[in-house]
């Protein structure tokens, strides 16, 4: 295109953009039927900062610690300032 000025201006990008990755520590409940499991993500390699999501319910956050969890299964989906996500399935037992 041409600016004001009537140069022609012409720009390669090459982007790499590589995986979300992620430490995952789980921490099961103490006994049948409580709720006090725990799930701590710590998302890298993802641009800016990262959202943390949490099925079933609705969790949301940017600290990525979930506290009083009940047993089962759950979606994490990771979200960083782009908008590129990952999804895992985790197990609370």
């Amino acid at each position: 295109f041409k600016s004001q000025f009537g140069c022609d201006s012409i720009r390669t990008i090459n982007l790499f953009v590589d995986e979300i990755k992620v430490d995952i520590d789980l921490n099961d409940i103490y006994c049948v039927k409580e709720s006090n499991g725990k799930i701590i993500v710590k998302a890298y390699n993802g641009i800016g900062s990262y959202k943390y999501y949490l099925k079933p319910g609705i969790h949301i956050n940017t600290s990525g610690i979930f506290n009083d969890l009940h047993e089962g299964l759950y979606t994490l989906t990771i979200q960083d300032a782009y908008g590129c996500k990952k999804d895992t399935i985790l197990s609370i037992g």
